[in-house]
C-alpha cells in the first residue's frame, strides 16, 4: 500500500473510532437523567410523608446505595484515563505540550508513514478508552435497573401512608 493510502486508511480508522464517542456520551447522559429523576421523585415522596415504615427505609437505603454506585460509574465513564500517545502529533494532550512553532515543525517534518502510525496508535488508544466508557455505561445501566426495584417498592409503600 502506498504511504498516502496508508495515511488515508489510518485517518479513516481513527475517525471511525472517534465516531462512537458521541454515542456512548449520549447514553451516559440518559442514564444520568434517569438516575436524577428517580432520586428526585423518591426524595419528594419521602419529604412529603409523615410516617415511614422500616421496610420502606431499608428499600430506600438499598436504592440510594445502588444509584450512588451507578453515579460513580457514570462519573468514571465521563472522565476516563487519558494517558498515552507519547510524542504524538495527533493526540491533543501531547500537542499542547509543544509550542505552536514546535508543533508545526514536528508536523512538517513527519513522513506519511510515521503520521499513519501515529493515527493508528490514536485509533488503538481511543478504542481502549471507548471500551472503558462502554463498560462503565453498562455497569451504571445495570445498577440503575436494579435500583428501580427498591425504588418502586418504596414509592408504593409510601403511598399507603400519605
Amino acid at each position: 500500500m502506498e504511504p498516502s493510502a496508508k495515511l488515508a486508511a489510518a485517518q479513516s480508522q481513527l475517525n471511525l473510532v472517534l465516531g462512537f464517542f458521541g454515542r456512548v456520551d449520549t447514553k451516559l447522559s440518559v442514564v444520568l437523567g434517569i438516575n436524577l429523576a428517580l432520586l428526585g421523585v423518591l426524595s419528594t415522596k419521602i419529604l412529603s410523608t409523615e410516617k415511614i415504615s422500616m421496610p420502606s427505609l431499608i428499600a430506600a437505603g438499598v436504592f440510594v446505595i445502588l444509584v450512588t454506585l451507578s453515579f460513580v460509574q457514570l462519573y468514571r465513564g465521563s472522565f476516563p484515563t487519558l494517558e498515552g500517545g507519547h510524542a504524538s502529533i495527533v493526540f491533543f494532550r501531547e500537542i499542547q505540550k509543544k509550542s505552536e512553532s514546535e508543533f508545526i515543525k514536528a508536523y512538517r517534518e513527519t513522513t506519511a508513514e510515521a503520521l499513519a502510525e501515529d493515527y493508528l496508535g490514536q485509533a488503538w488508544r481511543n478504542s481502549k478508552i471507548l471500551t472503558m466508557k462502554f463498560d462503565r455505561l453498562k455497569s451504571s445501566y445495570v445498577l440503575m435497573a436494579w435500583a428501580i426495584l427498591p425504588w418502586a417498592f418504596t414509592i408504593i409503600s409510601l403511598a399507603r401512608f400519605k
